[in-house]
């Protein structure tokens, strides 16, 4: 899966529970998160190695 997917996942579930806590939104959420950080951990990690 990737960020974009999950984000759509995520919008989709907000819309059907028409809540931002309830458990499955906030567990997406929580996954779109951990893509996130690792996408930017990745990120700064491939700048570093350029440097």
């Amino acid at each position: 899966m990737n960020i974009s997917h999950l984000r759509t996942k995520l919008i989709r579930a907000v819309n059907e529970h028409e809540s931002f806590t309830a458990q499955p939104v906030v567990q997406l959420s929580q996954e779109l998160d951990m893509y996130i950080l690792e996408f930017q951990k990745n990120t700064i990690r491939k700048e570093v190695r350029k440097s």
